[in-house]
């Protein structure tokens, strides 16, 4: 549970008969109380017309109360272009830690990288942001956190019709001094979409 929403990746089960073993990434506005396993039944529809229905249990984790990492504005218009600015809260304990964040279109597989999980897929969006820091889209992706243990860093895209619908995410992890690994802490990650 990142920020009220269900974000995570399920084994694909049919309710009717499913010859389907993939996993697919599955938002939903659902807030467990508490860390459990859940069941949840999804239903696709096109044209008004229920079409397929899933199936999904699995071990989901209680929001975090006041996450680490979040967007604040809900997505950027894919006909108009925008951006989305992204707050890093760590804590006065934190201040001046170096910093860095990262994109991807997903976070179906994710990795381990000095101990810690990414969830971030290691993909081309994971990659460019990587390798592109500081630049156009992104800016305040990579620096260090205020003397409150804050940052804010930013997206902006320009308009794209094509890309309305499609969702990414992002997280952030602090380095070690000046800005190097290994990494020290890992965010949440945080989903944000193209919206119209």
């Amino acid at each position: 549970m990142i920020n009220g929403v269900l974000i995570g990746t399920y084994a694909k089960g049919s309710l009717s008969q499913s010859t389907y073993p993939t996993r697919v990434t599955f938002e939903t506005n659902f807030t467990p109380p508490t860390t459990g396993t859940y069941e949840i039944d999804v239903y696709n529809y096109r044209s008004l017309t229920q079409t397929d229905a899933w199936n999904f249990v699995d071990n989901i984790s209680a929001a975090p109360a006041d996450p680490d990492f979040k967007k604040l504005q809900e997505g950027i218009s894919g006909s108009q272009g925008g951006f989305t600015n992204f707050l890093l809260t760590m804590g006065w304990q934190y201040s001046g830690e170096p910093y860095i964040v990262l994109f991807s279109q997903g976070i179906n597989n994710g990795f381990s990288l000095d101990g810690f999980h990414i969830a971030l897929n290691n993909d081309f969006i994971f990659q460019y942001s990587k390798d592109n820091l500081n630049q156009g889209p992104f800016t305040d992706t990579f620096g260090k956190l205020d003397g409150m243990g804050r940052a804010t860093a930013n997206l902006t895209l320009g308009a794209n019709p094509a890309n309305i619908g499609k969702t990414y995410y992002a997280q952030a992890c602090l380095l070690t001094p000046p800005g190097t690994r290994p990494i020290t802490h890992v965010t949440n990650p945080v989903l944000f979409e193209i919206l119209p």
